[in-house]
C-alpha cells in the first residue's frame, strides 16, 4: 500500500494574462477535471530490403506534447472564462502552468492554443464547459 497518493483535489490550473512575457498566472476558477497532457511521439518506419527477417524497422520520430482537457462549472461572467472563450474564437496561443500541490509543489508551464470550448447547458443539473488546449512545443516541468 501507498501512503504518497493524492486524490485531485487542491491542483490548480492558471492561464497566463497575456499573451508575452514576462507572464503573470491567474487561476482558472471552478476546474473540476483534468486530463492530460497526453504527449506521445511518432513513429517512423524505415525498412529497407537488409531488414532482417522481413520484419519492419522503426526510429522515433517527432514528439506531439499532446492536449489537456478539463471539465470546469460555466461562468458566463467571469473574466478567465470569457478569456478562455476569446482564446478559441481567436485562436491565440497563450500560457498555461498546471500546478500540483506537492511539497515541494511541481509545476507543468506549457504553450497551447483552446481549440475546443463545448458549452453543456442540461435542463436539471450544472452547467459546465468542456475545455481542450492542444499544446505546442515542450512542456516545462519545475
Amino acid at each position: 500500500m501507498t501512503v504518497a497518493a493524492r486524490i485531485g483535489i487542491g491542483h490548480v490550473l492558471k492561464r497566463a494574462a497575456a499573451t508575452a512575457s514576462p507572464f503573470s498566472y491567474t487561476t482558472i476558477p471552478e476546474v473540476m477535471n483534468i486530463s492530460g497532457p497526453t504527449a506521445s511521439f511518432d513513429m517512423v518506419d524505415v525498412t529497407s530490403m537488409e531488414s532482417t527477417l522481413a520484419t519492419r524497422e522503426f526510429i522515433a520520430g517527432l514528439r506531439d506534447s499532446g492536449e489537456l482537457t478539463f471539465e470546469m462549472n460555466f461562468l458566463p461572467g467571469n473574466a478567465v472564462h470569457q478569456g478562455l472563450r476569446d482564446d478559441n474564437l481567436n485562436r491565440t496561443k497563450r500560457q498555461f502552468q498546471l500546478v500540483f500541490p506537492d511539497s515541494p509543489a511541481v509545476t507543468y508551464t506549457f504553450a497551447g492554443f483552446v481549440s475546443g470550448f463545448e458549452l453543456n447547458v442540461p435542463i436539471d443539473e450544472r452547467r459546465i464547459v468542456n475545455v481542450t488546449i492542444k499544446i505546442t512545443g515542450t512542456i516545462t516541468i519545475t
